[in-house]
C-alpha cells in the first residue's frame, strides 16, 4: 500500500478521540480470561472454543494510536463461539466507525472476523440474540504467498469476498483496520468502506479514497447499529484483534506535543533606527514578521512577547520591528547565535517548563551595557609623593570587587587618575578607590556618599556613556572645589619666612586640621585651627630651611599651600 506522511514520529502514546466514544476495548484483563465475562454476550456456538484474551497486545512503534499497546488483545482464532458487544447507544443516522489492531498469528483461513449488528428485539435488546444482518463482513483469506502473506477483504452482507480485498500483508505484522458503516437516505443503499494502515502511516484523518469500498450490498439496511461482533467462522482463522474503538467519527489525531510557554525580551533603549513596535521570527512562526509583535506595558524599553512553544524543540529566532523594517545582525560567533555567517539567529532549545528568556540587547547576546568613565583626583598624594608604588586601582561590584584588578591611569599628569569600564544599562553600582592594589590601601568613603548601610561609593547609570566627576581621594567632593569653594579666602603669610608663619581666613565657621609635611609627603606637625577662630600661627623655627607643604582639611574638602623658610 501507498505510505503517506508520517505525523507523528515518536513512540505510541494515547492519543486522542472522541470524549465519549461509544464503544472502547482494550481486553484489560489476564490471559484466557474469556470476553463473556468482559461485557460481551455470546450469541452463536455456545461455549466452544470460547473468545479469550490473549497476551500481549497489540501496539505501534511509530504512530500514535490511543489503543496501542493498552492491555491485552482478543484471539478470534477458530470456529466455536461468536461474541458481540453493545455500542452506548444506537446509531441510525450519519455513520459508525469502527478501528481496530489487527494481527495474523499465522497462516489464516479464509472467513469473516468481524461484523456491525442489530439485536433481534431491537426496542429491548436480548444481547444473546441479534439479527442474521450481519453488516460490514470483515474478512481475512491467504495472500499470494499463504506462508508468509494474508488479506483483508470487505462485503456489505455477503458470506463470501473474493475482490473487495487489501494487497498482500504480512503475517506477523500488526496493521490498524477501520470499518465504516454510512446510513443512507431509502432503501437498501446504505455503504460499507474499509481502509487498512501500516505503523507510522498518518491517522489524523481518513483518506478520501478508502482501501476497500464504499460497498452496497443486496441485502436490506440495518435500521440501526447496535452492536459489534467478533466472528469465529473458521478453524485456523488465526486472528488476534486489539484496542477496539468505535464512535460516530473518526478522530484519532494523536496528542498534542507539550508545549512550554517562553517569554522573550528584548532592550532597544539603545537602538537608533526609528521603530513602532519590535517582535520576534523565527521557525515557529515561519519568519512572517510581526505574527508575534511585542508588548512593553511599563514604557522601560525592555518589549516581550510570551509564545507557547513544544518542548524539546530547537528554534531559531531573530529580533525585528514594524514587519522586518528593521531587523537585529548578530555575531554569528556569539554563543546565543547558529553560527551562520549569512543567515545568522538566535538559537533555544524549549525547556519542559516554562520559561522567561534573560533580557538581551539588540543583537547582542547579553543585556545592554554602558561605558563608564570613573575619575578621582589624586592632586596631594602626587604633590607629596604619596602616590602607591602599586599605583591607583578601582575595585567594585562590576569587577568582582578585585583590588588589583582594574588600574586607573593620569595620561595628561594633572593628577586625575581615570578608567573606563563596561557597566550593564540602567544599573547601580557600587565601588571605592584604592591607592595601591590591596585592601588596607582604599580609601575611607565619607558616610555623606557613601551608600547607605555600606563604606562604598554608589552611581547609578541609564542607558547612555557617562562620565563621573572627579572626587578627591576619601572625600565626596573635588580637591578643586574645595579651593574654590570653603577654603578659598586662607592665606598665608609671610612667605618665605624665617620661622613663624600665619594662616588668616574670612570664613571661620568650620574646624580645619592644618597639617605641616615636607616634600617627601612626611607629617611634621599637626594643628587644629577651631571654629570661630580666623587665625592660627604655626612655627617653623625647629625645622631647617626649605619648601613645606601646608595641607588645610575640613568635611567640605582639602586645600594644600605652599611655604618656604630661610
Amino acid at each position: 500500500m501507498k505510505k503517506t506522511l508520517l505525523f507523528l514520529a515518536a513512540t505510541a502514546t494515547i492519543g486522542g478521540y472522541a470524549q465519549n466514544p461509544l464503544l472502547v476495548e482494550h481486553f484489560n484483563d489476564t490471559t484466557n480470561a474469556l470476553l463473556t465475562n468482559m461485557g460481551w454476550y455470546s450469541h452463536s456456538g455456545g461455549t466452544t472454543n470460547a473468545v479469550a484474551v490473549v497476551s500481549p497486545g497489540l501496539s505501534w512503534t511509530q504512530t500514535a494510536y490511543p489503543g496501542s499497546g493498552v492491555g491485552n488483545a482478543a484471539g478470534v482464532v477458530n470456529t466455536g463461539q461468536d461474541v458481540n458487544k453493545p455500542l452506548a447507544a444506537n446509531v441510525d443516522t450519519g455513520a459508525v466507525y469502527t478501528s481496530f489492531l489487527i494481527k495474523a498469528n499465522g497462516t489464516v483461513a479464509t472467513s469473516y472476523f468481524f461484523h456491525y449488528a442489530e439485536y433481534s428485539n431491537i426496542a429491548t435488546p436480548n444481547y444473546s440474540s441479534i439479527t442474521t444482518a450481519f453488516r460490514a463482513r470483515t474478512f481475512v483469506r491467504p495472500g499470494t504467498n499463504p506462508a508468509t502473506q494474508f488479506k483483508v477483504g470487505l462485503t456489505f452482507n455477503n458470506s463470501s469476498v473474493t475482490a473487495d480485498t487489501t494487497a498482500n500483508l504480512t503475517i506477523g505484522t500488526t496493521y490498524l483496520v477501520v470499518v465504516k458503516y454510512q446510513f443512507v437516505s431509502g432503501a437498501a443503499n446504505d455503504q460499507v468502506s474499509l481502509w487498512l494502515f501500516e505503523d507510522g502511516d498518518n491517522i489524523a484523518s481518513l483518506p478520501a479514497t478508502p482501501t476497500i469500498g464504499p460497498l452496497t450490498g443486496t441485502a436490506a439496511d440495518l435500521t440501526a447499529v447496535q452492536a459489534i461482533a467478533l466472528r469465529q467462522g473458521a478453524a485456523g482463522q488465526n486472528v488476534i484483534v486489539d484496542g477496539i474503538i468505535s464512535d460516530r467519527t473518526f478522530a484519532f489525531a494523536p496528542p498534542p506535543p507539550a508545549t512550554s510557554n517562553v517569554t522573550f525580551q528584548v532592550d532597544m533603549n539603545q537602538v537608533t533606527a526609528g521603530f513602532t513596535t519590535p517582535e520576534v521570527n523565527g521557525l515557529w512562526n515561519l519568519w512572517c514578521g510581526n505574527c508575534n509583535a511585542m508588548s512593553d506595558a511599563n514604557g522601560d524599553g525592555i518589549w516581550e512577547v510570551t509564545i507557547p512553544l513544544e518542548v524539546g524543540t530547537t528554534q531559531e529566532f531573530k529580533y525585528s520591528a514594524d514587519a522586518w523594517t528593521i531587523q537585529e545582525m548578530n555575531d554569528p560567533t556569539a554563543p546565543c547565535t547558529n553560527g551562520n555567517a549569512t543567515n545568522t539567529n538566535r538559537v533555544l532549545v524549549v525547556p519542559a517548563a516554562d520559561t522567561t528568556l534573560p533580557v538581551v540587547c539588540w543583537s547582542s547576546c547579553y543585556g545592554c551595557a554602558v561605558d563608564v568613565t570613573l575619575q578621582v583626583n589624586m592632586a596631594w598624594e602626587v604633590a607629596n609623593n604619596a602616590i602607591s608604588a602599586d599605583g591607583i586601582h578601582v575595585a567594585g561590584d562590576f569587577q568582582g570587587w578585585n583590588p588589583g584588578a582594574t588600574a586607573m591611569t593620569d595620561a595628561n599628569n594633572d593628577g586625575i587618575y581615570e578608567v573606563t569600564v563596561n557597566v550593564p544599562a540602567n544599573s547601580s553600582i557600587q565601588y571605592k578607590f584604592i591607592n595601591g592594589n590591596s585592601w588596607g590601601q582604599d580609601e575611607p568613603v565619607p558616610s555623606a556618599c557613601a551608600v547607605t548601610g555600606t563604606t562604598n561609593r554608589g552611581a547609578t547609570f541609564a542607558y547612555g556613556d557617562s562620565t563621573m566627576a572627579p572626587v578627591c581621594f576619601g572625600k565626596c567632593t573635588d580637591c578643586m572645589a574645595s579651593l574654590d569653594e570653603t577654603l578659598q579666602n586662607v592665606s598665608l603669610f609671610p612667605n618665605p619666612t624665617r620661622g613663624q608663619f600665619n594662616l588668616a581666613r574670612m570664613d571661620a565657621a568650620s574646624e580645619v586640621e592644618v597639617s605641616v609635611l615636607d616634600l617627601q609627603g612626611k607629617v611634621l606637625t599637626v594643628a587644629t585651627w577651631n571654629a570661630g577662630s580666623e587665625s592660627l600661627g604655626i612655627d617653623l623655627s625647629n625645622f631647617a630651611n626649605g619648601v613645606y607643604m601646608v595641607r588645610l582639611t575640613s568635611e567640605e574638602g582639602s586645600r594644600t599651600l605652599r611655604v618656604s623658610k630661610n
